[in-house]
């Protein structure tokens, strides 16, 4: 029915899958156990991938100082919860054909290197980044953090203005996801700035296709 109105779903930005680094074994099944249902609603309706938050606090936590170096021993736990929860939805979005993803969003995945982290220990095709344009912490991981994420992204990236980040070059940025050989899908998201909402995903759309 999607198909003969001319309507197709790429990829469904999801939050909620809460709990998959809780601590608490019964609370990250659960969690697990949504995104799988969201998994199978995603193949229902032709989406190619799935962003799943990787939980936890939604602030991460910082290192703190010992006899000898900072140590952080809470953000390696939620690590090993979180990448241990993506093995399993990778195995699942492999069954039912739909990828799961990690976004610069929040928490653990504020950081882009976590996100490396996170994919390169679940090693599978069905668990990459979905990299958003401007969901920075700072301003200095508008590009350096793009290009960190810009490999492991294969399937759908969100191109962002939003007026957060003076330097918003988006043409800049599609040149960056480009540049590492990235081919697929370019999900427009007009946050915040000058424009209405049609204006900005306007201006968007021109700014992406001349990158292009």
């Amino acid at each position: 029915q999607m198909a003969a109105t001319g309507t197709a779903c790429q990829h469904i930005s999801n939050n909620a899958p809460r709990d998959i680094c809780e601590p608490d074994a019964e609370k990250r099944k659960m969690g697990v156990e949504v995104a799988k249902k969201w998994l199978d609603g995603a193949r229902i309706v032709g989406a190619k991938s799935m962003r799943v938050n990787s939980g936890g606090p939604r602030i991460a936590p910082c290192a703190v100082a010992t006899a000898d170096y900072p140590k952080n021993d809470e953000i390696a736990k939620y690590l090993a919860l979180c990448i241990g929860s993506f093995k399993e939805m990778a195995d699942y979005g492999a069954k039912v054909g739909v990828k799961v993803t990690l976004e610069n969003h929040w928490g653990l995945t504020a950081n882009p290197i976590h996100i490396r982290i996170i994919v390169d220990a679940v090693q599978s095709p069905f668990c990459e980044a979905s990299p958003d344009f401007c969901n920075w912490e700072h301003e200095y991981l508008m590009y350096a953090g793009l290009k960190d994420l810009a490999p492991y992204a294969h399937t759908t990236v969100h191109a962002k203005y939003w007026n957060r980040w003076k330097d918003n070059d988006v043409r800049r940025s599609v040149k960056i996801m480009t540049d590492a050989g990235f081919e697929g899908a370019f999900a427009l998201e007009y946050e915040d700035g000058p424009w209405d909402g049609v204006a900005g995903s306007q201006y968007l759309y021109k700014e992406v296709l001349a990158a292009l």
